[in-house]
């Protein structure tokens, strides 16, 4: 386990302009996290962030998934609306490290990394050439970071037993986010390669009829083969965002 330190550095040390964290009028709970939007790559004037659990914002904050988020359980019973005032020229990364600024001022929080080796897959490069493709699309430098949001261009479809995810724009670490949903297990990326790519997964799933199931990590493997990477079991780095103390009521703003 690697030492625990505070986990927030901000670009712009000012933080918002103007900010309001409330507890929602409404608390009735909602399933999951998913409907939260993600912070926009563009530049914007205002963040708002409606009826979102402190768990949910922690994930946009810190660009994470959702179980590389651990703390107190009403981290995903009480339901906050944020908005905030976006100073001009702030990009994504910027609104991030602002968020992650507001939410351990506003809740008291003590908060940082912990970082575990665990069993699971590692993305490889392979023997074979490599075949990925760059994208054309414009995107910001900001969704290429080792721990990057998740992708902003992501379809998926099934037919029968086989299931097709299509990325575009996608970092490795997008692939890695996207592989380890589906084989529901822990992927670290070893490739290291950076830049930006169009990428396709697709692989059979051992059960059509729920969406939640993902494929088999054979398919996976089998599928980067194709673009001369690899999928290899062994002991991965995982980072968990951990929470020790927040207190439910924000500060007033």
């Amino acid at each position: 386990m690697a030492a625990f330190h505070v986990a927030w550095s901000a670009s712009f040390n000012d933080g918002f302009e103007v900010a309001s964290i409330k507890l929602s009028a409404n608390q009735n709970a909602v399933p999951g996290v998913a409907g939260m939007p993600p912070i926009p790559s563009g530049p914007i004037s205002t963040l708002s962030l409606s009826h979102a659990t402190l768990h949910g914002l922690l994930m946009r904050a810190y660009g994470v998934r959702y179980s590389s988020v651990t703390g107190p359980s009403r981290m995903d019973s009480t339901y906050y609306d944020v908005v905030a005032k976006v100073p001009p020229g702030a990009g994504r990364q910027q609104v991030q490290d602002m968020l992650q600024k507001l939410l351990v001022e506003r809740f008291a929080m003590r908060v940082g990394w912990e970082t575990t080796l665990v069993s699971g897959w590692a993305l490889v490069t392979g023997p074979a050439p490599l075949k990925l493709k760059k994208t054309d699309l414009p995107v910001d430098p900001a969704d290429l970071e080792p721990d990057g949001a998740p992708n902003r261009y992501l379809s998926l479809s099934r037919h029968d037993r086989m299931r097709t995810i299509t990325m575009k724009g996608s970092s490795m670490q997008g692939l890695v986010n996207a592989v380890w949903s589906e084989v529901g297990e822990p992927v670290e990326d070893l490739t290291g390669l950076k830049g930006a790519f169009d990428i396709t997964l697709e692989g059979e799933t051992d059960s059509p009829e729920d969406i939640m199931v993902g494929m088999s990590a054979a398919s996976v493997k089998e599928c980067q083969r194709g673009y001369g990477l690899d999928l290899v079991r062994q002991k991965v780095q995982i980072k968990t965002l951990r929470v020790d103390s927040a207190n439910r009521t924000p500060k007033p703003n």
